[in-house]
């Protein structure tokens, strides 16, 4: 989904909120936080099923990034340390998993076009992130797969034109998170009960 409409509602936006405003951003479903680049405006897909997951589209007319939270039920009972340990291994997300995951995206990956170029774990941060290079029939897309309890949250990030600004794809995949990621960390580090 091109931002055209973005460049379009920014000035609005810009009028009614100020563009400070858009810094961070907070999904109206309670499920995603992330940080937006300075003059990156966000929509709301409504083309979801909003109580079933959040698709967000945020950027400029010529460069995106596009943040799907999808509540999983499978997860959701796990500790953080499990969800963590699981999402770190970089084995788990072979180049079939990543096609399957991303070609559910049709407005990125139309026809099932994605092909994995390259992968990597960036597991510096809190939370382990799993990052791609996928060509859609159209784009060079940044990708990027992180977990929570409960949580699965899929970033792609492209370029309309030019050269592709990855430091600022890379800085908004690290500004993703949820709004219960203060409360994992301390539940992670918190000694486990004791059994009697």
């Amino acid at each position: 989904m091109r931002l055209k409409a973005l460049a379009a509602v920014a000035v609005c936006i810009g009028l009614s909120m100020g563009v400070a405003s858009a810094r961070p951003y907070n999904d109206p479903q309670g499920r995603v936080t992330f940080d937006n680049p300075a003059g990156w405006s966000t929509l709301v897909s409504h083309s979801v099923n909003q109580s079933q997951y959040s698709y967000l589209v945020t950027g400029t007319a010529n460069n995106e990034c596009q943040v799907a939270a999808i509540p999983n039920p499978a997860t959701a009972a796990q500790t953080p340390d499990s969800v963590r340990t699981t999402s770190a291994d970089i084995t788990r997300f072979s180049n079939e998993v990543w096609t399957t995951s991303l070609n559910r995206f049709g407005e990125v990956f139309a026809d099932n076009s994605a092909q994995v170029q390259s992968t990597s774990s960036d597991t510096g941060g809190p939370w382990p992130i799993q990052r791609a290079e996928v060509r859609s029939s159209e784009h060079l897309v940044h990708a990027a797969m992180e977990f929570r309890p409960g949580m699965e949250i899929v970033v792609m990030c492209l370029t309309y034109g030019g050269a592709d600004p990855t430091n600022v794809y890379d800085t908004f995949i690290h500004s993703v998170a949820t709004p219960r990621d203060s409360e994992w960390p301390a539940a992670a580090a918190a000694p486990a009960p004791a059994q009697h």
